[in-house]
């Protein structure tokens, strides 16, 4: 898998319903979590936003460890190589 990079995860989105559906699904739990018990004072509109950063990074990290997202998985690199050519991809064993 290659680097994280949210633009590349946000075209992939738009590709697989799946990934889409997933990131949606950690994002409002996420929101809720923070919101209902917010770490300190804070405006609401920074939690949520730390909340939406935080659910790109899981789902990310989902797309590296779940088999049933590998599919998505490789669409991801695929779009990660269109996007930075092959110098940026890393070669992995």
């Amino acid at each position: 898998m290659e680097t994280f990079d949210p633009k590349v995860l946000r075209k992939l989105f738009r590709m697989s319903p799946r990934t889409k559906r997933h990131f949606d699904e950690t994002r409002a739990a996420l929101r809720a979590e923070r919101v209902a018990t917010p770490p300190g004072p804070g405006n609401l509109r920074d939690l949520k936003g730390q909340a939406d950063r935080e659910a790109f990074q899981k789902t990310y990290d989902a797309l590296t460890s779940e088999p049933s997202l590998a599919e998505d998985a490789k669409l991801y690199d695929h779009l990660f190589t269109k996007a930075h050519g092959n110098a940026a991809v890393r070669t992995g064993a």
